[in-house]
This record gives C-alpha cells, sequence and structure tokens, in this order.
C-alpha cells in the first residue's frame, strides 16, 4: 500500500520523448507540442497528450485520481524521401511496436497501442507524409494518502457488533496476516496524519468498508482472524 504511483506529468512527457529518442537515433526531432512544423527537422516524431478520462474502477484505494492517458506520436518524413509511403508505414510500426507495453520507467501501466493510421489533418504539415500512433495508460493524479506510517480512516471496526470507536474509527491494514491498527494523531483532526496504536484483541472482530457498513450490511462484514462467520 505504500508504494509511490504519483506521476509527474513533466517527467512523463520527458520519459517518453527520452526513451524514443534513445531507441531511434536516426530520429532529427523528438519533441512534444512543436510549435514550428513547417521548418521541421525530419524525421521526427511529436508527442502529445491527448486527453485524461477518469477511470474509476482502476482507483487504487490511495485517494489518487485514476485516469486513462491518451497519448499521440505524429510520425514525420518528409514527402521527399525515397519510397516515402513505404517508409513513414515501416517506421510508424517500429515506433508502435517500442511503445507497446512500455512504462518508459514511470509508475503507470504498460503502454497499450490502439491504433496505427494515417493522419492527414494538419495543414501545416502538407510537405510531409504524416503517421500517428495512440496509445493508452492507467496513470495516477495526486499524492497517495498512504506513506507506510500513516493510515486513512476508511474501515470500522466492530467488535461484537459494536462499533471500536464511533467518532474515530479505527483503520486495519493487513501484514503478513496481522492486523495493524492506527488512529488520528489529532484526535479532532482525522483528516491528517495517522499512527499505529496498540490492537485489541483479533478474535470476533468484524470490519467492513464505507459503504458498506451498518444495518444491512451485516453480511459485508470480515473476520479479521481470518475464520468464518
Amino acid at each position: 500500500m505504500d508504494a509511490n504511483t504519483e506521476i509527474d506529468l513533466n517527467q512523463l512527457h520527458q520519459s517518453i520523448i527520452d526513451a524514443i529518442a534513445l531507441q531511434f537515433p536516426d530520429l532529427a526531432t523528438v519533441d512534444d507540442y512543436h510549435e514550428e512544423r513547417k521548418r521541421l527537422a525530419s524525421p521526427a516524431c511529436l508527442i502529445e497528450l491527448a486527453d485524461m478520462e477518469g477511470s474509476p474502477d482502476d482507483a487504487p484505494g490511495t485517494e489518487q485520481l485514476a485516469m486513462l492517458a491518451r497519448f499521440e506520436a505524429r510520425i514525420i518524413i518528409g514527402f521527399r524521401t525515397a519510397n516515402a509511403k513505404r517508409e513513414i508505414r515501416k517506421l510508424a510500426a517500429a515506433i508502435g511496436v517500442f511503445i507497446q507495453a512500455n512504462r518508459f520507467g514511470q509508475p503507470i501501466s504498460p503502454a497499450e497501442v490502439t491504433a496505427i493510421t494515417p493522419d492527414d489533418f494538419s495543414p501545416e504539415l502538407d510537405q510531409y507524409e504524416v503517421w500517428r500512433i495512440e496509445w493508452q495508460h492507467i496513470i495516477h493524479l495526486g499524492a497517495t494518502v498512504w506513506d507506510g506510517n500513516n493510515f486513512p480512516a476508511r474501515m470500522e471496526i466492530q467488535l461484537g457488533g459494536n462499533v471500536y470507536d464511533p467518532k474515530q474509527p479505527i483503520e486495519v491494514q493487513l501484514r503478513s496476516g496481522q492486523p495493524v491498527f492506527a488512529a488520528p494523531v489529532d484526535p479532532e483532526n482525522p483528516a491528517g496524519a495517522w499512527q499505529e496504536v496498540p490492537a485489541p484483541a483479533s478474535d470476533g472482530v468484524l470490519y467492513s468498508h464505507d459503504p458498506d457498513i451498518g444495518v444491512d450490511h451485516e453480511q459485508d462484514y470480515d473476520r479479521l482472524d481470518g475464520g468464518d462467520r
């Protein structure tokens, strides 16, 4: 739970650029959001983050925002290049293969290439052959609330059907099968830092996650000691 998956978008862009430039040294330009395209040194690969879509099913449980990040790379060669139409397809395919399943050294999901297609909608590139590679990653935006020492308040513990601490729910993390309890350092600030506290006997302790808590959710509780209900 203490893995840091917070992503820096600047660093992610640069890692993609650096990886492609290193793998394909014959590319004259590897850049993102390149503004001057009429005098572009080619062959070129221009990267951009096209959009980000929420992906709640991939939420890491750390209060970070899980997003499906869609990237595009425009592969560009001069139209006077020998066998230009064949060469642009070969280059786009090779870069697509390199991108597929690549994490670029970042804490993101492996790249999933979704398309390698001609790109005919850039008037400023009418002197070039242009293809577009599209791919996507799951990324986590924002800082994790788990730092290895502090724990967020997200699990209510019940002892014999009674809430262990109704005002300040106790968080439990299982380490090698052993329950570890934590409580707010400042009881008046449950959103702040948490610290480990002595655990009560684990026998008979039931737990569940919000919103599956309380009356009518008894079937959603499990035993900390792993026994049968």
